[in-house]
């Protein structure tokens, strides 16, 4: 009965998989490398994070993703039954975040790409790939590509003061370009909170400008927020 069911076993290694000794062989060769790609990306997200908050579950699943989609790959094969069985699977699974970064998806992608790579068998490609793209990552957060020195500035005034122009003179003393983006009423309509877009100037002092601008709304809440990207909330 054992023996029967070994050579079942071993003729669908045979047809789909190749020997079994090739399959086990493949499977962890592609799981060693995938996890060097998988630690190497995981570095260059945490390392190049910046402003951005880390998250420990991404920089983990992105090891995970290239040790466990090669396998994936070479157990899926060309088999279509087995394409629509993952397909099924995968679509059940998705990836749910309270706070989702674009920045987080694009270096899951970059692990998927990395674990296809192996899972194919082309090794070599994939370390190439995964060492080129990041050092174009590594090079790109070196240059500060795509960093705004824009700034949220929110400042609350009672709701008998008219803001219309109230800040306009700290502002140009301050920065470089000034913009109103939101208003709304808070605490009841007793307050307004007016949501600007700052650059300041090289070498301001912020407390300097904060403590201006309390003279003028009556020394309320003031909130000058470092990255505009992290919300408008």
């Amino acid at each position: 009965m054992l023996e029967s069911m070994m050579q079942i076993f071993d003729s669908i290694a045979l047809s789909d998989l190749g020997t079994m000794e090739e399959f086990l062989l493949n499977v962890v060769l592609s799981i060693v490398i995938g996890l060097l790609l998988g630690l190497i990306i995981s570095l260059v997200y945490t390392k190049t994070s910046g402003s951005y908050v880390v998250s420990r579950s991404v920089a983990l699943v992105i090891v995970l993703i290239t040790m466990i989609f090669p396998n994936i790959v070479m157990l899926v094969g060309n088999n279509m039954a087995r394409v629509f069985s993952l397909a099924g699977v995968m679509a059940m699974i998705r990836f749910r975040s309270i706070n989702t970064e674009p920045r987080d998806l694009g270096f899951i992608l970059f692990a998927v790409a990395a674990g296809l790579g192996c899972g194919v068998g082309m090794y070599i490609p994939a370390i190439v790939f995964v060492l080129l793209i990041s050092l174009i990552i590594a090079l790109l957060h070196k240059l500060r590509f795509g960093v705004s020195k824009a700034r949220l500035l929110r400042i609350n005034i009672p709701e008998d003061k008219d803001y219309a122009g109230l800040f306009d003179e700290t502002f140009k003393k301050y920065t470089e370009s000034f913009q109103m983006v939101r208003i709304r009423t808070t605490d009841l309509g007793a307050l307004y909170e007016l949501v600007y877009e700052v650059v300041l100037k090289d070498g301001t002092d912020e407390k300097a400008m904060i403590d201006d601008l309390r003279c003028l709304n009556g020394n309320l809440d003031i909130i000058l927020i470092q990255n505009p990207e992290l919300s408008y909330k």
